[in-house]
């Protein structure tokens, strides 16, 4: 599962344009928020990307081996007060970021799992002075940390056969 995240993670960071990428741990909802130590969230470049995993449906195979359906979310996010065209408070670049995150992202196969097929995409609203975009990708990974193991049998070599094809 580990490697499954780790290419997931690699491959958004190959998006043009992105700064920034980590896990989602509501990273851009702290910032600002004025933390009863006097600490505001951290701050990180932008654009960014957080990565959220859901891994919580999971089917057992047989033998030990695990399917899980994969739901990957994207926070895509920039901060933009000005883009010095005439239009302040206008953040049209977060189009162009979530797209091609989207070229990136789409039927990307990370180790041990299918392709990624994104299955919705909104923005995000609710944030002061962020541009925030979800994509949210499906995919299954086959986890076979827990198979089952054959032992104590040991089987001769298998027979080979010389088959020709000629006609006496």
């Amino acid at each position: 599962m580990k490697q499954f995240v780790i290419d997931i993670i690699e491959r958004v960071k190959t998006a043009t344009g992105v700064q920034f990428v980590a896990l989602f741990n509501q990273q851009y909802q702290r910032i600002l928020s004025g933390q009863d130590d006097g600490e505001d969230g951290f701050l990180f470049l932008t654009p960014a990307v957080f990565i959220e995993f859901d891994f919580s449906d999971v089917r057992q195979l047989g033998a030990g081996y695990q399917m899980y359906e994969v739901r990957t979310k994207l926070h895509i996010v920039d901060l933009q007060a000005d883009a010095a065209d005439g239009t302040l408070d206008q953040n049209l670049q977060i189009y162009d970021i979530k797209n091609d995150v989207f070229l990136k992202m789409q039927k990307f196969k990370p180790t041990k799992g299918s392709e990624m097929i994104r299955v919705s995409e909104v923005p995000d609203y609710s944030h002061n002075n962020l541009y925030i975009w979800q994509q949210e990708y499906v995919n299954t990974l086959v986890a076979n940390e827990g198979k089952d193991v054959i032992g104590g049998q040991t089987k001769a070599a298998p027979q080979t056969f010389d088959i020709t094809n000629d006609i006496i």
